[in-house]
C-alpha cells in the first residue's frame, strides 16, 4: 500500500507541470474571427474549451492569444469558463507559447491549435499517459481523423526548437520541425485507420457547414466513435465537402510562408 501511495503522489505532482495550450489567432486571413463563429448554439471556441475541460491528465487550460480590438470577448470566454489567459506575440507563436509555459512553470504543452475544435479528449488523455511513461522529447497522435489529434512537447523542445529553427519560418507550423534524427518522438496509436475524408479543422467559411451539421447531429461531446459511425451514414456529405475543401485550398496561394523542405534546425 505504501508503494501505491507513493506513486499516485508521484504523478500527482507531475500532473501539475502539463496543461493544454490553445493557440487562438483572430488575424487570420482565410476566415478573421474564427474562434468567435457562431456554431449552431455556441462561439467555436467555447466548443474546444469545453471539450478540453473533460481532460483528466492535466492541470490547467490556457487559452494564448495576441493583441486584437476583439481580445475582450476572447478574455470574457475564458472568464466564464474559468481557465487561464494569456496574451504574447502575434507573429512568434513559439515564443507566445514559450512564455506562457514560464509563467505557469510548465514544462511539458499539449499543442491545441484553436482551428480544431473537436479534439478527441479520451486518445488525448491516453496520449498525455503515453507521454509520461515514454519519456521521449514528442509525441505526436497517429492514425486518427485530421483535426482530432494532438502533439505533446517538452518544455526544453521548444525552446531548442526556437533556438535553431529558420527564423523565415512561421513558428505556427510547429508539426514541421519534429525532426525524428534530433528528437526522440513517441508515436502514439488512436488505432482510427482509415478516414481521410474526415477533415474537421475551422480555416474556411465551408467548415462551419460541416461543423454545424456534426452539432446538430451528435451535439458537442461527442466521441471519434460516434463522429465515424455519422461519417458512414452520410459518406457523400462529407466526400463532397472534401473535394469542395480541397479546390479552396489549391486557389489559397502559400507566399505568407516558406516552403515545408525549409522547416529544418540548424543543429
Amino acid at each position: 500500500m505504501e508503494i501505491k501511495s507513493k506513486a499516485i503522489k508521484k504523478f500527482k505532482v507531475s500532473k501539475k507541470k502539463i496543461a493544454a495550450l490553445i493557440i487562438v489567432r483572430l488575424n487570420s486571413s482565410r476566415l478573421k474571427n474564427k474562434a468567435l463563429k457562431k456554431i449552431n448554439n455556441f462561439i467555436s471556441i467555447q466548443i474546444l474549451i469545453k471539450r478540453l475541460k473533460k481532460l483528466e491528465n492535466i492541470s490547467k487550460i490556457v487559452l494564448t492569444t495576441s493583441a486584437h480590438k476583439k481580445l475582450p470577448e476572447l478574455k470574457k470566454i475564458a472568464k466564464k469558463e474559468n481557465i487561464n489567459f494569456f496574451v504574447g506575440s502575434e507573429e512568434n507563436v513559439l515564443d507566445r507559447i514559450i512564455k506562457c509555459a514560464e509563467k505557469f512553470k510548465l514544462d511539458r504543452i499539449i499543442r491545441i491549435t484553436g482551428d480544431d475544435i473537436f479534439r478527441d479528449i479520451k486518445k488525448l488523455d491516453q496520449a498525455i499517459l503515453s507521454h509520461n511513461k515514454s519519456k521521449k522529447d514528442i509525441t505526436v497522435m497517429k492514425n486518427i481523423p485530421y483535426g482530432l489529434g494532438s502533439e505533446i512537447f517538452n518544455l526544453k523542445v521548444l525552446k531548442i526548437i526556437d533556438k535553431k529553427m529558420n527564423k523565415e519560418c512561421d513558428s505556427g507550423y510547429l508539426s514541421w520541425f519534429i525532426d525524428r534524427k534530433i528528437f526522440k518522438v513517441n508515436d502514439f496509436d488512436c488505432k482510427f485507420k482509415d478516414y481521410k475524408d474526415i477533415i474537421l479543422s475551422l480555416d474556411y467559411k465551408i467548415d462551419l457547414n460541416i461543423m454545424k451539421f456534426i452539432v446538430k447531429k451528435l451535439g458537442i461531446y461527442f466521441t471519434t466513435e460516434e463522429l465515424i459511425n455519422l461519417y458512414k451514414n452520410n459518406k457523400i456529405r462529407f466526400k463532397k465537402f472534401k473535394l469542395l475543401r480541397i479546390k479552396i485550398d489549391n486557389k489559397i496561394p502559400y507566399f505568407h510562408h516558406p516552403s515545408k523542405t525549409k522547416y529544418k534546425l540548424n543543429i
